[in-house]
């Protein structure tokens, strides 16, 4: 995947998303999830957030529990800057098959590092959706590529947080059509 400032450099549209949906019924929210990958996951979140009473943090996630969906995951921290009033957002991890699709790696990498500024806000809104309400939510976004063919994903996002309360981490999943 080429870089925003080159997509746009390029005359490509950058990502839409066609719809976002935050979990308001767990059941119902359950049915919306295509894959196999997103639905374990969710599963998995659910059972670590019920177990502990709280959100779930990275200390309650083995990878091992769930090895079959590690490539299709990207975990973003989350870090408060308390001198700008702010959130900055790093991609901690991403998953072989994300890597694959998107033709790069970011992993370390710092959102305004990585996105355009003209998209950034694009690519943080949903990330502060998740912080402020505590809740997962699921969008399906048409991106790009530079085949000029659109890569047509769904992205299940699921808020994370080491003391239980103050979301720390995201732990994303992607299904592609």
């Amino acid at each position: 995947m080429v870089s925003d400032s080159a997509q746009q450099n390029q005359g490509l549209a950058i990502r839409q998303d066609e719809w976002h949906v935050v979990q308001k019924n767990r059941d119902a929210f359950f049915e919306l999830l295509p894959s196999f990958q997103q639905r374990a996951i969710y599963r998995y979140w659910e059972e670590k957030m019920l177990a502990r009473g709280a959100l779930p943090g990275r200390a309650d996630f083995d990878p091992v529990d769930v090895y079959r969906t590690l490539p299709w995951l990207n975990l973003v921290d989350v870090k408060w800057q308390p001198e700008q009033g702010s959130y900055r957002f790093r991609q901690r991890l991403i998953g072989t098959a994300l890597t694959e699709k998107f033709n790069r790696d970011v992993t370390g990498g710092w959102y305004e590092d990585i996105y355009h500024p003209d998209y950034l806000e694009d690519h943080i809104r949903p990330l502060l959706e998740i912080i402020e309400g505590r809740k997962p939510c699921l969008t399906r976004i048409r991106f790009p590529s530079p085949d000029r063919k659109h890569v047509i994903y769904t992205r299940l996002m699921l808020p994370m947080a080491s003391d239980g309360e103050n979301v720390d981490l995201i732990l994303q999943v992607m299904n592609f059509d």
